[in-house]
């Protein structure tokens, strides 16, 4: 069996933030590329901590398990 890559597969995780973060986490006002993974997993816990109905990142942060946070966040941290 084939296996992907950390940085594959941190990209297709990564691919649903897209849509408000831009392409590889450039939008302008929301801009989340090149930010520290440390940072980017203290903000998702800080997000499952007020829980899932505050805001719509609160609910995208329980959707993730620990490992793919650190996927994602690494994957930003590159960009």
């Amino acid at each position: 069996t084939a296996t992907v890559s950390p940085e594959l597969q941190g990209r297709a995780l990564a691919a649903n933030c897209f849509q408000c973060h831009g392409t590889n986490g450039y939008a302008s006002e929301l801009k989340i590329a090149g930010i520290n993974a440390s940072a980017l997993q203290s903000k998702f816990a800080e997000m499952r901590a007020r829980g899932a109905r505050d805001n719509i990142m609160n609910l995208h942060a329980f959707a993730y398990t620990t490992e793919e946070v650190n996927l994602i966040g690494n994957f930003f941290s590159q960009q």
